[in-house]
């Protein structure tokens, strides 16, 4: 209780930030989460886990500090009521940002923009300046052999061809999708009177419990019920990882899913399907800043490993953008776009 009011009264002066201060040297939040738990507050050892959770912090318990820790837990609690009564968060379906991806296709066709689906970048090169105003851009060949013209080309690095790609360093975890034969009810209690029955479940695994190492890295299970339309009824998606990549993740992440089937009900619930591989990006020791190879290339970082949406994602397109417009970017919004109505008849 002492830990939640220091969390509370935090959150009442404004400090919901979680970054660094001059006295953090002082305050301990440099020390590993549970270290801080115990020394500051007193918390019992079996709460630690819990509390822990709440972060989402991929990385092992002694790895994982306060400075890490404290502001995603703010961030959890003061989010619960916020989208209604007793939830806290928005899930998102197919275990990835697909979701996020689609508000900024609408936004670019809001802003005029043009879609070429299905079709990557072959090449890029000087432009041939058939005309004066092709000076200041580049060709792009296309992967269907088409070419366009442009004075920025903005992607991720596996978007771009190779010799145009800065060098990349990315962190690796292991990942599996698993639909599961049961609907794992227990899973999805109402949690406030007259709040939605909940779609997801967060349930995590000390990586000891699960073949790991005493320090090892937790593994996190996601589980999906039918209500988000991602399966039949009667069935649930678990989406699983840690950050341990290859073989001995996957064994990780398999002991963690038969755990998580034995809590069911049903003694016959089975794995009907399972996906299993490894995904490359940013972890939380990474930068998200951008990198231009040219002054015509603008470079995105690898997408963020994080359990939770990345805020700074944002951020990033957002300085994308701002190189791209220059001094116009004063005189703009950004994601505002003027009025077309009409636009069709001009």
């Amino acid at each position: 209780m002492r830990f939640l009011r220091h969390l509370g009264q935090a959150q009442e002066s404004g400090d919901v930030s979680g970054g660094p201060d001059p006295s953090s040297e002082e305050e301990g939040l440099t020390a590993p989460f549970s270290e801080y738990l115990a020394t500051k507050f007193q918390v019992p050892t079996e709460l630690h886990g819990p509390l822990l959770s709440l972060c989402l912090s991929q990385a092992a318990p002694h790895q994982t500090s306060a400075q890490y820790a404290l502001p995603r837990i703010k961030r959890h609690l003061s989010s619960i009521g916020v989208f209604g009564p007793g939830f806290g968060a928005l899930s998102v379906k197919w275990g990835g940002g697909s979701e996020i991806s689609q508000v900024g296709c609408r936004a670019l066709a809001v802003g005029g923009g043009v879609y070429v689906l299905n079709t990557g970048v072959k090449s890029i090169g000087p432009s041939p300046e058939q005309e004066p105003d092709d000076q200041s851009r580049i060709q792009i060949q296309l992967a269907n052999d088409e070419s366009v013209k442009s004075r920025y080309i903005v992607g991720s690095n596996w978007d771009l061809p190779a010799a145009s790609r800065p060098s990349l360093e990315c962190d690796k975890v292991a990942r599996s999708i698993s639909i599961v034969s049961s609907s794992l009810a227990n899973l999805f209690p109402v949690t406030a009177e007259g709040g939605p029955v909940p779609v997801g479940a967060v349930v995590v695994f000390p990586g000891s419990s699960v073949g790991g190492a005493d320090d090892a890295p937790p593994v996190y299970t996601i589980v999906h019920s039918s209500e988000t339309g991602e399966c039949p009824i009667g069935q649930c998606v678990v989406y699983s990882s840690v950050s341990i990549p290859g073989s001995e993740g996957q064994s990780m992440i398999e002991a963690a899913v038969q755990k998580l089937l034995q809590s069911a009900a049903d003694p016959d619930t089975k794995v009907l399907w399972s996906l299993r591989y490894t995904q490359l990006g940013r972890g939380a020791s990474h930068n998200a800043d951008l990198s231009c190879p040219s002054k015509s290339v603008i470079c995105l970082p690898p997408v963020s490993l994080d359990l939770a949406f990345d805020d700074s994602l944002i951020d990033t397109v957002k300085k994308a953008w701002e190189l791209i417009m220059g001094e116009e970017a004063v005189q703009h919004e950004f994601m505002k776009f003027e009025d077309r109505e009409g636009a069709y008849e001009e």
